[in-house]
C-alpha cells in the first residue's frame, strides 16, 4: 500500500512539475501568471528525491493521525451512548425501586385498613347484638299478660289490647 501511494504521489508530483520543454516567459515568472517564490531556473521541489521522502511520510503521518481521529471519535460517540444507555437504565433501576417500595407499603396499608375494617365489624357485630339482647331484654319487661290492660273499657277504646304488651299510645 505505501509503494502505491508512494507512486501515486510521484506520477501527481510530476504531472503538476510539466515537462520541461516549455518557453520561456520573458517576465522571468512561471506559465500561467501565477505568483510563485520560486527564483527562475531553479528546479522545483517535487524533482528532489529527499522532497518526496518527506511529502510521502507526512501524508502517511496524517493520513494515521485523521484515522486515529476518526477512530477517537467513534469510540467518544459509543461512550456517549453507553453513558446515555447506563443512565436511562439507572433510572429504570430507580423507578422501579421506587415503585416496588409504593406498592409494598400500598399492600400493607391495604392490609392494615383490611384489618382496620374485620376490628370494626367485629365492634360493630357485638355492638349490634348487645343492643338486640337490651332490646329483648326492654321487650320483655313490657311483656303482660294479654287482656288485664284491657279489662276497663276507657282503656280498651284508648289502646290496642291484643299486642300482649303494656300499654302504648296509638
Amino acid at each position: 500500500m505505501p509503494e502505491l501511494r508512494r507512486a501515486t504521489l510521484a506520477l501527481a508530483v510530476a504531472a503538476l512539475a510539466g515537462c520541461g520543454g516549455g518557453t520561456t516567459h520573458s517576465s522571468g515568472g512561471p506559465a500561467g501568471g501565477l505568483p510563485s517564490s520560486w527564483v527562475p531556473g531553479q528546479a522545483p521541489l517535487s524533482s528532489s528525491a529527499a522532497f518526496i521522502e518527506i511529502s510521502v511520510r507526512a501524508d502517511d503521518l496524517a493520513a494515521r493521525r485523521s484515522a486515529a481521529r476518526h477512530q477517537e471519535l467513534v469510540l467518544l460517540a459509543a461512550d456517549r451512548l453507553a453513558a446515555k444507555r447506563q443512565a436511562r437504565d439507572d433510572a429504570l433501576r430507580r423507578y422501579e425501586e421506587a415503585r416496588r417500595a409504593a406498592q409494598a407499603k400500598y399492600r400493607a396499608a391495604l392490609r392494615r385498613a383490611a384489618r382496620e375494617k374485620a376490628r370494626q365489624l367485629a365492634r360493630l357485630r357485638k355492638a349490634r347484638a348487645e343492643r338486640a339482647a337490651l332490646l329483648k331484654r326492654l321487650r320483655d319487661a313490657r311483656k303482660v299478660t294479654p287482656g288485664e290492660e284491657c279489662e276497663v273499657a276507657a282503656v280498651r277504646a284508648q289502646f290496642d289490647c291484643m299486642s300482649g304488651h303494656i300499654p302504648a299510645g296509638r
